[in-house]
């Protein structure tokens, strides 16, 4: 008797917390990068100036947790001894990083303003990595929620296609791609209930998929222009 885009954002937030505690940070692939492109944008934010190339300041405590790229006891071990753990030594240092090659923070805006939340709130490292990928998790998972009530049909086809595997594991990581297929999602299902809508189509809502489309566009294009991979 539920809508089904109900029971939508309820699986996908349920698997997507079970999937942020089983696929530990820096399990999925390429997340090294971006978690040190996020935790350079959480920088901009808080008015810290840039280390330079392959550096990063980071709070002393971040620097001392080290995750595997593998599954590892010591990556769950590390969940279950930080998860309540709040900051320790928030003095900052220069850190190795990945490269600065820049991708816009609008890339990873959920997964920033997650830890810049956790940052200003003095939570531990753990915990800064959890709510940040749960933030790019709530991105993705609200707007292929909206995008499901607009679809006339084709709704079980979106739900499926949403929950993938591969799909949950990237969607709650600092990967950008929460928010690509996310505004992909949405626009898709702009134009499809566009295109279905008996009534007549308003103004407003041609101008919310053309604004959606180009965004999607201009990421694409930012991406290409600095060389990054775009799965779109």
């Amino acid at each position: 008797k539920c809508k089904i885009e109900k029971v939508f954002l309820f699986t996908i937030l349920c698997l997507g917390i079970l999937y942020n505690f089983l696929i530990t940070p820096y399990m999925t692939p390429d997340e090294s990068y971006h978690i040190d492109m996020t935790y350079r944008h959480s920088n901009t934010l808080l008015g810290i100036e840039s280390a330079g190339e392959n550096k990063c300041y980071k709070r002393m405590d971040d620097t001392k947790i080290e995750f595997t790229s593998e599954p590892s006891l010591e990556n769950y071990k590390n969940i279950y001894d930080g998860f309540f753990r709040g900051v320790r030594d928030n003095r900052l240092v220069e850190a190795d990083a990945t490269s600065t090659t820049e991708a816009p923070m609008i890339l990873y805006l959920p997964a920033v303003l997650g830890m810049t939340l956790a940052r200003l709130l003095h939570l531990g490292t753990v915990p800064m990595y959890l709510l940040a990928r749960w933030c790019s998790l709530l991105f993705f998972a609200l707007m292929t929620y909206i995008g499901m009530k607009k679809l006339p049909f084709g709704k079980i086809t979106l739900f499926l296609l949403a929950i993938l595997p591969m799909n949950l594991q990237q969607c709650t990581s600092f990967s950008y791609d929460a928010v690509i297929n996310g505004v992909i999602f949405l626009y898709i299902c702009c134009c499809i209930s566009l295109t279905w809508r008996e009534e007549p189509v308003k103004p407003v809502d041609i101008l919310v998929s053309v604004a959606d489309g180009l965004a999607d566009l201009a990421l694409w294009i930012k991406l290409w222009s600095k060389g990054e991979e775009y799965n779109g």
